[in-house]
């Protein structure tokens, strides 16, 4: 990144660096989902508008973002609907790590409660961060600008090098190297912390995917037992009509027999009664 050349450049640099902006008459705003960005902005879960800032956070050092603002893009992506906003601004590359920038392009109402809606657009980019990493960037920085202005050649700033106090600069280098080491520790503690979030993240893929399987064996043994249980009651179907088979046999049996005796009866009552006669 290049030094800037004044104090109101460099003042543009803390948590943030450049914009570009457009008015014109804008369509009505879109509605999508509430999360809280790696650069301190937060939004309204339905209209996906600027509710407020994390304090001390790159958006809140830019003061470009307002609350009513709406986030239309990010790094260039238009913005969709998600059934889980994390994962949407994650894939549209919004998290990153520390030190790193993000450009949101933001559209804001210009004039609001009146009949015309004009709409401002304008672009911003965000260093992530927390507060302290934000901190320590901004003072390396600040100190790099101070070296550099007492190591400007003679024939640029116009002074007189002798004068210089080459002190003040040996101690701004040493400064500098220090605050360059603890940005790199950072850096190398948030890429630790990078590589335990993807771990996580795959445990957590291979656990969901070892609740589904289970939930699908859980799901085939019920249906298997539904089954066994269709089963036996078929089974026990069978055995109620094959024993009603044999009661109806039996008595069968028995009619005959019944039938049988009285024929026998009936015939000897006629032989009787012929006697008699």
């Amino acid at each position: 990144m290049s030094l800037p050349q004044k104090d109101s450049d460099w003042s543009r640099l803390i948590g943030f660096r450049g914009q570009e902006e457009k008015d014109e008459a804008a369509p009505e705003a879109t509605k999508p989902p509430v999360a809280e960005f790696g650069v301190g902005i937060l939004l309204d879960k339905l209209t996906m508008k600027v509710t407020g800032c994390i304090p001390g956070l790159a958006a809140d050092r830019s003061g470009m973002i307002l609350p009513g603002d709406e986030i239309v893009k990010i790094n260039g992506k238009e913005m969709f609907y998600w059934d889980d906003p994390l994962e949407g601004f994650e894939n549209l590359g919004f998290l990153g790590k520390e030190g790193t920038l993000v450009r949101v392009d933001v559209k804001r109402l210009e004039n609001p409660g009146t009949p015309i809606q004009r709409y401002r657009w304008f672009a911003i980019e965000l260093m992530r961060g927390t507060c302290e990493y934000l901190d320590l960037y901004n003072k390396c920085r600040t100190l790099e600008f101070r070296n550099s202005q007492l190591e400007r050649p003679e024939k640029e700033v116009n002074v007189n090098v002798d004068h210089v106090d080459r002190s003040d600069s040996l101690e701004l280098r040493e400064e500098i190297e220090r605050l360059t080491r603890q940005l790199e520790l950072m850096q190398k503690k948030s890429t630790e912390d990078d590589a335990e979030i993807e771990d996580l993240k795959r445990q957590n893929k291979k656990l969901s995917s070892e609740t589904e399987r289970a939930y699908g064996e859980m799901k085939s043994l019920k249906d298997m037992i539904e089954k066994l249980r269709a089963l036996l009651l078929e089974n026990d179907k069978a055995a109620e009509i094959e024993r009603l088979k044999l009661e109806l046999k039996k008595t069968q049996q028995e009619l005959e027999t019944t039938r049988y005796n009285f024929e026998q009866a009936h015939k000897a009552r006629i032989q009787l009664e012929a006697k008699l006669t």
